[in-house]
């Protein structure tokens, strides 16, 4: 091996290990749900506030889902990609328009956050490195 392919191998891997770390340290950041509140309306809606914390330092992007699940009816699904800057929370307002009849019966409210680590994973693969 040359003096320069050796060379740029060890500046590729430099690179590598750089961009790893800075990513490494946006995906280490965490978002929780701290609140679920909900209501209902006459016409049949059920409205759920979501309220998402940020613990980290920097803004950190999620995807957040929702779900209505009316006890012996449907279940609805909505889901919405969100930021929240860093040492903030912000809360977020669904509305699931569901059937009069079902509204009268119970229903659970459930939140989730999932973090998209196959399009991490897509800036590592774009970054094509060569030896």
């Amino acid at each position: 091996m040359n003096e320069s392919s050796e060379l740029t191998r060890r500046t590729a891997l430099g690179l590598s290990l750089g961009v790893l770390t800075s990513l490494g340290g946006c995906l280490s950041q965490s978002l929780s749900i701290q609140e679920i509140e909900d209501d209902t309306t006459e016409a049949g809606t059920i409205t759920a506030l979501v309220a998402v914390a940020n613990d980290g330092s920097s803004a950190t992007s999620a995807q957040l889902t929702v779900q209505c699940n009316v006890i012996s009816g449907d279940t609805y699904t909505k889901t919405r990609q969100i930021t929240v800057v860093g040492s903030r929370t912000n809360t977020y307002r669904f509305e699931f328009d569901v059937q009069d009849s079902e509204v009268d019966n119970r229903y659970e409210i459930a939140a989730s956050i999932s973090k998209d680590r196959l399009s991490f994973l897509g800036q590592l693969w774009l970054l094509n490195i060569r030896y």
